[in-house]
C-alpha cells in the first residue's frame, strides 16, 4: 500500500518530464523546419519559403519561433513578392495571435506603414500606430517617432486641434532634434492655413534661427514666403527667397520664385519700384 501511494505521490512528476521531453523534442523538430523556411529565403526561393513557414505554423502553432515565423512570412509576402494583401493577412494574424509578443510591436508599425503609404488609409495606419503605442514595447525613441507620425497623420486628415497639441508635446519633451524641427515647421503651417499669418511667420523665423536641419530650414523658408506675401511684406519675402540655398532648392526653381515676386511687387508698388 505504501509502494501504491509513494507511485502516486510520483506520478505528476513523471507527467511533468514527460511532457517537458515531448516539448523539447517538438521544439528541436520546429526549429528545422524554421531554419529551413530561412534558408529558402536567402536562397531566394520565397515561395518555397513561404509555403515552408506556413507549413510550420500549422504544426507548431505553439512554438517560441510562431511569432516570429508569422513576421517573416509576411515580410517575403510584402519586399519579396509585392503581395500587399498577403503581407497585411500575415501582420494581422500575428498583432491577433500573439498581441504580448515583441513581434506585435512591429507588426503595427508595418500594418501602419502599409496603409499610410501604399493604401492611403490614415484612419487604418493611425489605428495600428496606436496599437504599437499600446504593446509598450517601444524604445523612447521609437515612440517618439510614432506619436509624430500620429500627428502627421491627424495633420492630414485636418484634425489641426490634436495634432497641434501632439506636436508641441514632441517639442517640450526635445526642441533641437529633426523631430522637433518637423513638428515645428507642421505648427507653423497649421497656423498659415487657418490664415494666422503673423502668428505663422513668428513660428517659421524662429525655426530659421535655430534648426540645423536642411530641410526643415527650406519647409521654414517657403512658409514665411508665403505668410510674408499675405501680409504684403513683399520686400521681406524677396529677402528670404534669396537666401535659399540652391543645394536643397533647384536654382531654377529659386528664379522663379523670385520672378514671381519682383512681378508682384512691382505690380503692387509701382511707385517704390527702383529695380531689383
Amino acid at each position: 500500500m505504501r509502494e501504491a501511494n509513494k507511485w502516486i505521490l510520483l506520478l505528476p512528476f513523471v507527467c511533468f518530464a514527460f511532457a517537458s521531453w515531448l516539448f523539447i523534442g517538438s521544439e528541436v523538430e520546429a526549429r528545422a523546419q524554421f531554419e529551413r523556411a530561412k534558408e529558402s529565403w536567402r536562397l531566394g526561393r520565397y515561395g518555397e519559403a513561404v509555403e515552408t513557414y506556413r507549413s510550420f505554423l500549422e504544426k507548431y502553432q505553439n512554438s517560441d519561433y510562431a511569432p516570429e515565423a508569422i513576421w517573416e512570412a509576411a515580410t517575403i509576402y510584402y519586399y519579396n513578392l509585392d503581395d500587399i494583401n498577403g503581407a497585411l493577412r500575415y501582420f494581422e494574424s500575428l498583432v491577433a495571435r500573439y498581441p504580448a509578443s515583441g513581434w506585435a510591436a512591429k507588426s503595427h508599425l508595418k500594418l501602419a506603414e502599409i496603409y499610410d503609404r501604399e493604401l492611403n488609409e490614415l484612419p487604418k495606419a493611425l489605428e495600428h500606430w496606436g496599437g504599437a503605442v499600446e504593446t509598450g514595447a517601444l524604445s523612447q525613441e521609437e515612440l517618439r517617432e510614432v506619436r509624430f507620425q500620429i500627428a502627421d497623420a491627424r495633420f492630414k486628415v485636418s484634425e489641426f486641434d490634436l495634432a497641434l497639441d501632439e506636436f508641441k508635446r514632441i517639442i517640450e519633451e526635445e526642441d533641437e532634434d529633426h523631430l522637433a524641427g518637423q513638428a515645428r515647421v507642421r505648427i507653423g503651417t497649421i497656423l498659415r492655413i487657418r490664415k494666422q499669418f503673423r502668428d505663422a511667420s513668428r513660428v517659421f523665423s524662429e525655426i530659421l534661427a535655430t534648426t540645423k536641419c536642411s530641410n526643415c530650414r527650406l519647409q521654414a523658408q517657403l512658409g514665411l514666403i508665403e505668410s510674408f506675401e499675405f501680409l504684403d511684406q513683399l520686400p521681406e519675402a524677396i529677402e528670404v527667397a534669396r537666401k535659399i540655398d540652391t543645394q536643397v532648392y533647384p536654382a531654377d526653381m529659386r528664379q522663379e520664385l523670385l520672378d514671381r515676386l519682383f512681378e508682384k511687387r512691382r505690380h503692387y508698388e509701382p511707385s517704390l519700384w527702383n529695380g531689383r
